[in-house]
């Protein structure tokens, strides 16, 4: 009986076990499982100043838009404008930051800490020749310090932080029309060792937007020429640093370049900011598009639409906002409007 009671406490136990088993094996809907939505947009303050083609990052839960073009006559700036989504304060109204020590366009940012770091470019006034020139902006000190220079001058490209590299590929460089493959990285835990050789970029292009994601690189849309009936692509593309190799991803829902500075990586999905989606090299064709690429199922999915079509608006995430500002309602006219919506995730 001592026995019979004993294996009956044995099973009663065992059974218990699996439905734990069962219970704990149930997959949980996970936040890269859910359905992003974007709120309503509202205005919010206005930017001091136009930065068309400029850069983008986070310092301390602050915006810093950089550079670009400032008016129709495309002259570029070296202006640093900060935006305070806390009190929505453009800070660098009353408390200026200093300037890059050259104006630029065509250079995208990259952030480390308290670091902001801008690579390549076009220098001065449109047509400016393309640069080599790597910048690091201590966001603490308000200090500019110049970086290690690129291998060859490139302008246009695609960069993002994967890990503690930077990477740079694509763009064009003096040919403007001509696209390069190239595809470098800098170390920054060993700076002096400079610039490194990755894997080619696979399909050469300008203005492609980068974006670093779970260890991985990114390269998306982008456009064939530059100045002369330029074609906008599809394409994407990401890098494995752990392999050394690229691979093609599901294409963009339309053909798309200049949203680099709209470029945002958010809750481990790659959200694109307008733009220019021109197929054929006629016209301009500004978007108003917000779209959303998940790594993780190798999809792209619309969201709510801007209030108005802006190429190569600035945006980010910050305290689950998104803000989109500066850029231009054309090629050429600049806007200061700043746009905020609250995203989600459920």
């Amino acid at each position: 009986m001592m026995n019979q009671n004993r294996w009956l406490t044995i099973t009663l136990l065992l059974m218990l076990l699996s439905a734990f088993s069962i219970s704990f094996d149930t997959p949980i809907t996970a936040q890269s499982d859910c359905q992003t939505t974007l709120s309503p947009w509202t205005t919010a303050t206005s930017a001091p100043y136009n930065h068309i083609e400029g850069a983008t990052a986070v310092a301390n839960n602050k915006l810093y838009v950089i550079g670009g073009f400032k008016d129709s006559a495309l002259n570029t700036s070296g202006r640093v404008d900060v935006y305070n989504p806390q009190n929505n304060v453009w800070e660098t109204v009353a408390n200026p930051r200093r300037a890059l020590p050259v104006n630029l366009s065509h250079a995208q940012a990259a952030v480390d800490g308290n670091n902001i770091w801008l690579i390549g470019g076009f220098l001065g006034k449109n047509p400016g020749d393309p640069t080599d020139q790597v910048w690091r902006y201590d966001t603490v000190n308000d200090q500019w310090f110049a970086g290690t220079k690129l291998p060859a001058k490139r302008a246009g490209g695609g960069m993002a932080l994967v890990g503690r590299e930077l990477h740079y590929f694509g763009g064009t460089s003096f040919a403007r029309n001509t696209s390069y493959t190239n595809h470098w990285y800098l170390n920054l835990d060993q700076l002096n060792q400079g610039w490194k050789t990755a894997a080619n970029f696979p399909n050469a292009r300008i203005h492609p937007a980068g974006a670093g994601v779970n260890g991985k690189l990114y390269a998306i849309g982008g456009q064939t020429r530059h100045d002369n009936n330029p074609v906008d692509l599809k394409l994407v593309h990401v890098y494995t640093p752990a392999t050394n190799t690229w691979a093609q991803k599901a294409s963009l829902p339309m053909s798309r370049s200049h949203f680099e500075p709209g470029t945002i990586v958010y809750n481990g999905r790659i959200i694109i900011v307008g733009g220019r989606a021109n197929q054929s090299g006629e016209g301009n064709g500004q978007l108003k598009q917000v779209t959303e690429y998940n790594p993780t199922n190798n999809t792209w999915t619309e969201l709510r639409q801007l209030p108005t079509k802006l190429i190569a608006p600035n945006a980010t995430v910050i305290n689950n906002k998104i803000i989109v500002t500066t850029g231009g309602t054309s090629w050429n006219t600049g806007q200061k409007k700043t746009y905020i919506s609250t995203i989600t995730c459920n």
